[in-house]
């Protein structure tokens, strides 16, 4: 049986949901194909497992699991379309150009236009530590830093035909909802935007107007309403469903701030 080639490429892809392809032509988002330098590097983002050592009067400490960093994949590579294009040769010698890739990259760390966030992208390369073991089931990633490096530049048209990268993605874990509605993603989730404009009105007609305030630390529902002198059914109403009016018993890990009505 014939062994499948192992290559160095890394191909990364972004992924918008749909409703959200407001970039076209030149300024659309596109796959980048990379060639591998070295080895990469897979560990956790922080911490070490999620466990932490607390502190217990006139007993010896325990060992608590608090929660779990996520991945974090660090590599460095080339983008030489001479190499993860070699078709390109035959063209015209601008075709070698990288200077898009270079501009998608940087396009990644932006906001998809209308959304809250950038792109989650896709990663697959066959030297990649992600393509066995528990990694596999990491369908997203984010970028978290990009540096552009060493470049070789084409001497007529001043453009780079071959550039050195020094990438970092962080495992995409979704702070409330599914990755599928992504104005609704994290902590902007509960700020007023076009998104969830029509929430006040259609889920809570008494009140037109809403404001944000810090959960601080509030660790259950309870507390948090009697502080601000508001139901847990307003809160719910108000934050678009996205907090269950039944007591939250550690609201202040799932939530940083929420919308009450003002």
């Amino acid at each position: 049986m014939e062994t499948a080639k192992k290559n160095t490429f890394v191909t990364v892809t972004p992924w918008i949901p749909k409703g959200y392809h407001a970039k076209t032509g030149q300024n659309s988002y596109s796959p980048v194909i990379m060639s591998l330098i070295d080895d990469s590097t897979l560990n956790q983002g922080t911490g070490s497992g999620g466990w932490q050592i607390v502190d217990r009067p006139k007993i010896s400490a325990a060992t608590q699991w608090y929660d779990f960093a996520p991945w974090q994949l660090s590599f460095s590579a080339y983008l030489d379309k001479s190499v993860t294009n070699p078709l390109s040769n035959t063209s015209a010698a601008n075709s070698l150009s990288v200077e898009d890739y270079c501009a998608q990259l940087m396009s990644w760390v932006e906001p998809v236009p209308g959304a809250l966030m950038p792109p989650l992208l896709k990663i697959v390369g066959n030297s990649l530590p992600l393509q066995y073991g528990s990694t596999q089931s990491i369908q997203y990633w984010v970028l978290y830093s990009v540096n552009f490096a060493n470049a070789i530049r084409d001497a007529t048209t001043g453009h780079r035909t071959l550039q050195q990268v020094d990438l970092v993605f962080y495992q995409y874990v979704p702070p409330l909802v599914d990755p599928q509605f992504m104005p609704a993603l994290g902590p902007a989730s509960i700020v007023n935007t076009s998104s969830n404009a029509s929430t006040s009105s259609s889920n809570n007609p008494a009140h037109t107007s809403r404001k944000n305030v810090s959960v601080g630390v509030f660790k259950t529902m309870a507390a948090f309403c009697a502080h601000y002198h508001v139901s847990a059914k307003e809160v719910t109403q108000t934050n678009g469903n996205a907090v269950p009016a039944s007591d939250y018993p550690i609201l202040n890990k799932k939530f940083t701030t929420l919308q009450i009505p003002g």
